[in-house]
């Protein structure tokens, strides 16, 4: 017997530009973006009650796992790469500092 396959909604997941630097993205980021929406998505599931009311025989926390990890296995939400957009940004940006704060640039 085969293992039916379901394609995702809409077609393929989009695929996502690359950050503007032209630099490749740093895979611990990505990783680690990756779990935190496999985290994020585990706990929406769990709150929504996905694995049964009480979660029997640990059962119903083993199929939370399964779905949050497939989903993520399958694209995600897009959270993990919005995320590491956004930390790239921040980390690309220039720091500003208040005026009369510790390294903030001083009027001659």
């Amino acid at each position: 017997m085969s293992a039916l396959k379901i394609p995702p909604v809409g077609g393929a997941p989009p695929t996502l530009a690359k950050p503007a630097t032209g630099k490749a993205a740093d895979p611990a980021l990505k990783r680690l973006c990756g779990e935190f929406e496999t985290a994020f998505l585990h706990q929406v599931l769990q709150a929504a009650k996905i694995g049964g009311q009480k979660m029997e025989h640990g059962y119903g926390a083993m199929a939370v796992d399964a779905l949050a990890g497939g989903i993520q296995a399958g694209g995600g939400l897009g959270l993990a790469r919005a995320i590491e957009r956004a930390l790239e940004r921040q980390h690309e940006a220039p720091v500003q500092r208040a005026p009369g704060a510790p390294g903030a640039p001083r009027k001659a």
